[in-house]
């Protein structure tokens, strides 16, 4: 067995697979069944982050037409995907992943604060 990470992407692809090996009985199925329920996240996902979070507000609000932006925003993401498939793809995958989770975490805290401790003030928040 080795060294299996107990951590981080590894989890996934290595430890989860060998101790699903590992079990008595349908193995095999759970390991299917794993596996897919993981593809059809990222795609279930995908498709919510581009249209519900994307497409759908930025052709609401200037009025362009839903499928060529859909298919520019998929054309730009697949794009900005191939990075992540290069041999220092983990490496941009980190970044971004703690430029996001600690900074996009941090100012979203502070908007939040800031809107509550406005919106709290004597002053009607519906006029704003």
């Amino acid at each position: 067995m080795g060294d299996l990470c107990t951590a981080s992407l590894w989890l996934v692809f290595r430890t989860y697979p060998a101790a699903v090996s590992m079990m008595p009985g349908a193995h095999a199925v759970i390991g299917i069944l794993f596996f897919l329920s993981l593809f059809t996240i990222g795609v279930d996902s995908a498709f919510f982050l581009t249209h519900g979070g994307v497409v759908a507000p930025l052709a609401d609000k200037f009025g362009w037409n839903h499928k060529k932006l859909t298919f520019w925003i998929c054309l730009i993401g697949f794009l900005v995907g191939l990075l992540y498939c290069t041999q220092a793809g983990l490496y941009w995958l980190d970044i971004i992943d703690r430029a996001v989770s600690f900074y996009g975490l941090l100012i979203t805290g502070l908007l939040v604060a800031l809107v509550v401790g406005w919106c709290s003030a004597p002053v009607n928040c519906a006029s704003m």
